[in-house]
């Protein structure tokens, strides 16, 4: 959020530069600068600038896929899907099963 001192119109700070470049450097906070009441843009010290990291390249599905394969391969090795599905198929289906076996011979009597 901009304090309401750093918020001016972009008119303005075109007629008063350089009281605004005296704040900039006074208080270190940027300044929000409008256009027709909108945000527009936002001025800064050059040390903000370089300190803020840069922004995200878009990458393309390839880059994106290894980056994962590299992150999922520090992990270490992987489970093959049919021991995992065995395990689930053990752990859920197996006893659902034995439940509604049970069930159906108490519906019998």
């Amino acid at each position: 959020m901009f304090h309401p001192d750093n918020i001016t119109s972009l008119t303005d700070f075109q007629r008063n530069t350089a009281k605004y470049l005296k704040q900039l450097k006074k208080t270190k906070q940027p300044i929000l600068l409008t256009v027709r009441g909108k945000a527009a843009l936002v001025v800064s010290q050059p040390q903000a600038a370089v300190a803020a990291p840069p922004p995200r390249i878009a990458q393309t599905p390839k880059q994106i896929a290894a980056r994962i394969r590299l992150a999922l391969a520090d992990r270490g090795p992987g489970v093959p899907a049919e021991e995992v599905f065995a395990e689930l198929r053990k752990k859920y289906l197996e006893p659902a099963r034995k439940r509604s076996k049970a069930s159906v011979g108490r519906q019998a009597s």
